[in-house]
């Protein structure tokens, strides 16, 4: 376990300096945002200088890509240097060779892995040593991942929130076509006892079949006798 989170950890550093090859920083990502912690660099990106901080949630990143950078300035400086130290040698071994070394460091210098996203709409870029071109593919891809990830959750999350708000409409409609027949149900039942009422308080001439109230004796239509 120890061996396999200290592999985690060494797979999320990144140098980010040819000369200062030990000076690490780091990236990361999890279900929920994008880490990074990268030191800035200056002189071509030979010297670490200053740090960049930040922690943006996936939900604002897209477009990850890595692609190779070459900083042409970096690179016939680095050539120049070289030159120089290779004349320089014929009177000053030693200072011909530091100029060598400088130059090639600086034209190594110009040779850049280059991690890319959409950060909220904006490119933003971090670019690490040549040598370090597999680590940060493989971070992108993992990056990728988790985002796919993340929007597979994400769908389905809202997917779940739309059918429980459906199924919940469809149960207030149920409820409420319930709430409408019991009201019906008792409004006719009203109705009936009303009718009932009303036969209760009439009666019929059987000799004419005129409608009499209920306590007349003869029929006020043909005069026969009701009760």
């Amino acid at each position: 376990m120890v061996e396999s989170n200290i592999s985690a950890n060494d797979a999320n550093k990144f140098s980010v300096s040819l000369l200062a090859f030990w000076v690490k920083g780091s990236m990361s990502v999890d279900q929920n945002f994008l880490h990074i912690n990268m030191p800035n660099t200056v002189l071509f990106g030979l010297i670490p200088a200053g740090k960049r901080k930040e922690n943006t949630p996936l939900q604002g990143v897209s477009q990850v890509e890595t692609n190779n950078s070459f900083k042409l300035g970096a690179m016939i400086f680095g050539v120049i240097i070289a030159l120089a130290g290779i004349a320089e040698m014929q009177e000053s071994g030693v200072a011909g060779l530091i100029l060598l070394l400088i130059g090639i460091l600086m034209f190594l210098s110009g040779i850049k892995t280059r991690l890319s996203f959409e950060r909220n709409g904006v490119r933003q870029s971090i670019d690490v040593p040549f040598f370090e071109g597999s680590k940060i593919s493989e971070f992108a891809d993992k990056v990728t991942n988790e985002l796919i990830t993340y929007q597979v959750d994400r769908n389905n999350r809202i997917q779940t929130e739309n059918q429980t708000s459906a199924l919940n409409a469809q149960s207030a409609q149920n409820t409420q076509a319930i709430i409408n027949a019991v009201s019906q149900n008792n409004g006719a039942s009203t109705q009936t006892a009303q009718a009932n009422a009303a036969d209760k308080s009439v009666q019929f001439c059987p000799n004419c079949g005129a409608k009499n109230s209920a306590e007349a004796a003869f029929c006020t239509s043909c005069g026969t006798k009701l009760k």
